[in-house]
C-alpha cells in the first residue's frame, strides 16, 4: 500500500512539475521522487513498521533517505534509459515511471526493513552473530 501511495505521489507530482512548472522529464522526476520519499517514510514509520524502530526519528529518516537514494539510482536510471531508448515515452510518462519504480522496489523495501526500520531484536541478533 505504501509503495502504491508513493508511486501515485511520484506520478502526480511529476505530471504537475512537467506540465505546470515546465520542468523537463529528468528534473521533474528528481523533484517528484524526492518528495515521494518523504511521503513513504512517513507512512512506513506510522503504518508498515510502526513501533518497531530502534532508532530516533532523525537518524531513521537519514538511513531511510540513504536506502531510497540507492533504490532511486536504479529507479531513475531505468526511467531515463527507457526514455532515451524510446523518446516517444516522454508523452507516455507513466510507462518509464512504472519501469523505474519496479527496478527500485525490492531494493528499497529490503533496505527499509533491514536497515531503516530494523528492530532492537534484529540489531541484537546481528551483534551476536557478528553481522553488524
Amino acid at each position: 500500500m505504501v509503495g502504491t501511495v508513493g508511486f501515485c505521489t511520484d506520478a502526480a507530482l511529476l505530471h504537475l512539475f512537467m506540465n505546470g512548472a515546465g520542468l523537463n522529464y529528468f528534473n521533474g522526476r528528481l523533484a517528484s521522487f524526492t518528495l515521494a520519499i518523504f511521503v513513504t517514510w512517513t507512512l512506513n514509520r506510522t503504518w508498515t513498521f510502526k513501533s518497531k524502530s530502534r532508532e530516533g526519528r532523525l537518524k531513521q529518516a537519514a538511513v531511510y533517505f540513504g536506502v531510497q537514494v540507492a533504490g532511486g539510482a536504479a529507479n531513475i536510471s531505468v526511467y531515463t534509459a527507457a526514455i532515451m531508448m524510446q523518446p516517444l515515452l516522454k508523452h507516455y510518462i507513466l510507462v518509464p515511471l512504472a519501469l523505474g519504480s519496479a527496478a527500485g522496489l525490492c531494493l528499497t523495501f529490503l533496505g527499509s526493513k533491514h536497515l531503516a526500520f530494523r528492530t532492537r531484536e534484529q540489531t541484537l541478533t546481528a551483534m551476536d552473530t557478528g553481522a553488524v
